[in-house]
């Protein structure tokens, strides 16, 4: 006799812990293809260092991403102007 597994069922608290889930990912993903665009218009040159920059945000629409490279490293800091929108340095 085989005995098939059981099946885990899911609760309401476990779905809501799996969106909350795919939507931090889904976050994370735009915010990176928003650096990645931005690492583009303005590559790791001396010409680019220490300048501020601003561009629209692509993520909450609304907002203006103020962004800059470092003119130590290079690092790239952004910021948008919307409240709770993102801020990162890359």
């Amino acid at each position: 006799m085989i005995i098939a597994p059981r099946q885990h069922r899911l609760t309401p608290a476990d779905r809501q812990r799996i969106a909350k889930a795919r939507a931090r990912e889904a976050r994370l993903v735009e915010l990176a293809e928003v650096a990645e665009q931005l690492a583009r218009a303005k590559p790791d040159t001396p010409a680019n260092r220490g300048k501020p920059f601003w561009t629209h945000c692509p993520i909450c629409k609304t907002g203006r991403i103020n962004f800059a490279r470092s003119s130590r490293n290079g690092h790239l800091h952004a910021r948008c102007s919307t409240e709770g929108c993102f801020i990162f340095m890359q």
